[in-house]
């Protein structure tokens, strides 16, 4: 059984009181399942990292297509507004011209020639 370097049983065990904030019995050095125990913990606390890192990731990504979204919608609004806008300008437009053709009709009655 290999020997176990002391210092970095307690350097380990130290990182591991520090970043869960509780103490940690120290691994006996003949006790091979404390090993196991050792690779867990560093086996964990990398996937928490991960976990973390990929969730910042996501994060990032939904806020960007959020972003995206936010503009899109921005856009649609904008132009439905002036569609609607260009329809109601269409009919003033289409209101005048009949008042004005009926105005010319009143002034200058169309002869049974021009029908």
């Amino acid at each position: 059984m290999p020997k176990r370097d002391k210092y970095a049983d307690n350097k380990r065990l130290a990182d591991r009181i520090e970043s869960s904030g509780r103490p940690v019995d120290i691994p006996c050095e003949f006790d091979r399942s404390k090993q196991e125990v050792d690779r867990e913990w560093d086996e964990l606390k990398r996937n928490e990292r991960k976990v973390a890192a990929d969730l910042e990731a996501a994060q990032k990504q939904f806020m960007q297509y959020s972003e995206k979204m936010n503009q899109a919608m921005a856009k649609i609004i904008h132009l439905q507004k002036h569609q609607q806008f260009l329809k109601d300008r269409g009919g003033q437009m289409l209101d005048h011209d009949s008042e004005v053709l009926e105005q010319l009709d009143e002034e200058d009655p169309p002869n049974t020639e021009d029908l």
